[in-house]
């Protein structure tokens, strides 16, 4: 019996309709005066445990970081990376047809083809893919690992202190993956579908194929075979591993998720689970003949038609969050959408953003949403506020007292605190752009002429 791959459901993961046509939300969620490539917010709510690294912060100073001569530049768009603290810029430039990697102004190498590009926050050196001879490798500095037919996902443990990627190697008849961890080889499997390391960077957990059914490796040891499984996931207070999986005999589904060595309940559709920052709770999305919805630890919550968005937990309190849709029981092609917050709903709206956002003690969230004029408001603690044509990002500044946004009444894009529009320019097109975690300022990395810099702006 063949392996199969994952399929959709619930978008990463299996079965029924999670996903849907999103572009309107999409577009609305562009300003078009203001970004191109990469936005967040420096600070955002973390735990910060032990064993946990902290999330590297902006330093709110101005800097230059570094002068390009575009003409040599190589596929910018592509082949550039900026540090998460706004302080190493990564790029690629032509050299006599190859390619040399820099980061600000220090030479890293020179290659033959440079296929990606990124950065060590913690170390600010680069970390690509290259291709020689027809071969890929990963380098990490200046160091490269072993050559492999293809290289893909490559990822950094959250402490950026251990590296891991996939690696194929092709023979005459079939292929084989490796994942490499630090350098060492684990397989080979006939595919390894994706990894992922504990937060603490200790133990790393991968979904592989293993005698014609999918398995998770942790530490070492195969669990047992499923006809599917989830991305395998780590809780971030003790490390237990969960997944969902389907054990599938014959023509019976058996659908449910495994949280370190119990097994969840069936369903009829199953996501992958989502632990709450504590750890100490468990959320996935569900379904059943009646219809769909978000287990929260074992119990399942209201049904909807569909689940649209989430589920997504607050950092304090333990709420939960997701987006719902329901369609009229006479009208089946007239759908509304639903803000829910521990099953509590708000709506219903014409469309809804994927992004609820809560306070960091969770007593507060705000969401997007579109009623049914169209219009673009904000959903604030149940609250509507506000009319806006176009929304791009939002969030609770640090001390939960205000909140901070991006949007357009109009044409043109501003900064809003509250309810009040600041008297201040967005920056055109930069290539990130980060907020202080008061709220009072707004860091971004734009060219300028081809010199790059770091730039802040005072809010208020």
């Amino acid at each position: 019996m063949g392996i199969q791959r994952q399929s959709s459901r619930f978008g990463g993961s299996y079965k029924s309709g999670w996903t849907r046509g999103m572009a309107a939300a999409v577009a609305v969620l562009i300003i078009s005066t203001m970004i191109v490539g990469a936005c967040s917010r420096a600070g955002a709510p973390g735990d910060n445990k032990k064993g946990k690294a902290p999330e590297p912060e902006v330093e709110f100073t101005e800097a230059r970081l570094v002068k390009v001569d575009a003409d040599k530049l190589v596929d910018r768009e592509r082949l550039s990376a900026l540090s998460k603290d706004f302080s190493a810029y990564v790029y690629v430039v032509n050299e006599n047809g190859k390619h040399r990697v820099k980061v600000n102004d220090q030479d890293w190498g020179i290659y033959e083809k440079v296929l990606l590009i990124g950065v060590n926050t913690r170390t600010h050196e680069p970390l690509c893919v290259v291709e020689e001879n027809g071969n890929q490798r990963v380098c990490a500095g200046r160091s490269c690992g072993q050559e492999f037919k293809k290289v893909r996902s490559i990822a950094l443990s959250l402490d950026s202190y251990r590296l891991a990627y996939i690696g194929t190697e092709t023979g005459t008849v079939s292929s084989n993956d490796y994942l490499v961890v630090d350098g060492d080889k684990i397989g080979p499997y006939p595919d390894i579908d994706n990894y992922a390391f504990s937060p603490d960077g200790s133990q790393i957990a991968a979904k592989v194929t293993h005698e014609d059914r999918w398995k998770v490796l942790h530490n070492g040891k195969l669990s047992d075979g499923y006809f599917w499984v989830s991305a395998p996931v780590f809780n971030p207070s003790n490390n237990v591993l969960a997944y969902a999986a389907n054990k599938k005999n014959g023509q019976q589904e058996d659908l449910h998720v495994v949280v370190g060595n119990e097994r969840g309940r069936n369903f009829d559709s199953i996501g992958p689970p989502v632990f709450s920052p504590s750890g100490r709770s468990v959320a996935y999305l569900a379904g059943d003949l009646k219809g769909r919805f978000v287990v929260r630890n074992t119990e399942p919550g209201k049904r909807f038609t569909e689940l649209m968005y989430g589920p997504v937990w607050s950092s304090g309190n333990e709420r939960l969050g997701y987006v719902a849709k329901v369609k009229e029981e006479n009208y089946p092609f007239k759908e509304y959408y639903f803000v829910v917050i521990d099953d509590r709903e708000y709506g219903p709206y014409q469309d809804v953003l994927p992004s609820i956002v809560f306070s960091r003690d969770g007593r507060h969230f705000m969401a997007g949403v579109s009623n049914q004029k169209g219009e673009l408001r904000m959903l604030v603690d149940g609250d509507l506020k506000g009319s806006y044509a176009k929304i791009a990002s939002y969030f609770f500044t640090d001390d939960q007292s205000e909140r901070v946004y991006i949007a357009a009444e109009k044409d043109e894009g501003g900064i809003y605190i509250g309810d009040q529009r600041l008297n201040v320019a967005i920056p055109q097109a930069p290539i990130a752009y980060q907020f202080s975690k008061d709220g009072k300022k707004m860091a971004y990395v734009k060219d300028e002429n081809g010199e790059v810099w770091r730039r802040i702006l005072a809010l208020r």
